[in-house]
Order: C-alpha cells, then sequence, then structure tokens
C-alpha cells in the first residue's frame, strides 16, 4: 500500500509540475538578451520546423556528444540569414536517447510543432547564441 501512495504522489507531483511550465513567446525565448532570463527554467513554446542539422555551424561543446541538433524558426516568422547567403533556423537540440527525438526525424520543414525545454546561451570566441535544450517536442 506504501509503494502505491508513493507512485500517486510522484505522478501527482511531476503532472503538477508539468503544467505549471510557462508557455512563453518564441522571440522572447530565443533573443540573447531576454533569453538570459530564462536560462535553466523550463518553457514551452510554438516553432515551425526548418531543417535537420547545424547548417555548417560549429556545434557547441555542450552538444557534441549525444545530442541531434535542428533548427527552427517562429511560426510565419522569417528565417534567419546565416551569412552565406542562406536561411537558416535558430538552433534546437535534443538527446538521441529522448523518446521525442523521433518525433523530431519524422518533421518536414514547415511542421508545426510546441517544445518544452530551456534556454542555453552559448558564447563562442564573442559570438553569443541562444540555443534551445529540448525535453519534448510535439507535432500539431
Amino acid at each position: 500500500m506504501r509503494e502505491v501512495l508513493l507512485l500517486i504522489s510522484i505522478v501527482f507531483i511531476c503532472g503538477s509540475t508539468i503544467a505549471q511550465t510557462a508557455k512563453e513567446d518564441y522571440s522572447k525565448i530565443l533573443n540573447i538578451e531576454l533569453g538570459k532570463d530564462f536560462e535553466g527554467k523550463t518553457v514551452t513554446i510554438d516553432a515551425e520546423f526548418f531543417g535537420f542539422g547545424m547548417a555548417n555551424m560549429r556545434k557547441p561543446n555542450k552538444f557534441k556528444v549525444g545530442y541531434m541538433p535542428f533548427r527552427c524558426k517562429e511560426i510565419d516568422g522569417e528565417p534567419l540569414k546565416n551569412g552565406f547567403g542562406g536561411e537558416t533556423g535558430d538552433f534546437f537540440f535534443i538527446k538521441k536517447k529522448n523518446e521525442s527525438a523521433n518525433v523530431v526525424k519524422n518533421l518536414k520543414k514547415g511542421d508545426k510543432v510546441t517544445i518544452t525545454g530551456e534556454v542555453y546561451i552559448n558564447n563562442n570566441l564573442g559570438y553569443k547564441q541562444a540555443n534551445f535544450i529540448v525535453y519534448e517536442i510535439i507535432k500539431f
């Protein structure tokens, strides 16, 4: 009986923690200056899938092993310019062993998703970049 009560308590606590995740504005979260306020906090955003990989950019050391990179942009927003005349999105990283990684593998450019995770500000040789560490992704 004690184990059942413990299990119910854990489920209730986890469920209420997920329910308390704040839904935030994409442009606020992935803005370098505003994103600092969200580092280490779990947030949820809506985004539009843009593509896989790093688009010829260097992968931050934190994500070199065990993470799959992909890119998103604001829903109905303009893609970022990559400096080489092309377009790209903001960088998102999900652990390859995360169950939601299978969702990412099946996404097509333009798919709308709800993403839960946290902001990570990377500083590479003085160039700061807001990245998003994904805990869960749901296609809608």
